[in-house]
């Protein structure tokens, strides 16, 4: 049997996050044009702090990707 509820009831049981995430985004790329040349666009990423320390010490490390060569 399907009891019947208000949209205001409803709404208590959606997960805002849970909506975010299932949203449909367009490719970022598409958006802009892709690099002609070495370095014109570069991403990065940084990660840390690592459980388990490198031998030098750090316990970060940052990456750099380069749009034209990966």
């Amino acid at each position: 049997m399907i009891e019947s509820c208000t949209e205001k009831e409803k709404e208590k049981d959606i997960c805002e996050t849970c909506v975010i995430g299932r949203q449909h985004r367009e490719a970022m790329t598409s958006a802009w044009e892709k690099a002609l040349q070495l370095l014109e666009i570069v991403h990065s990423d940084t990660c840390g702090p690592m459980q388990v320390s490198m031998i030098s010490g750090e316990g970060y490390y940052i990456t750099f990707i380069d749009e034209r060569s990966g």
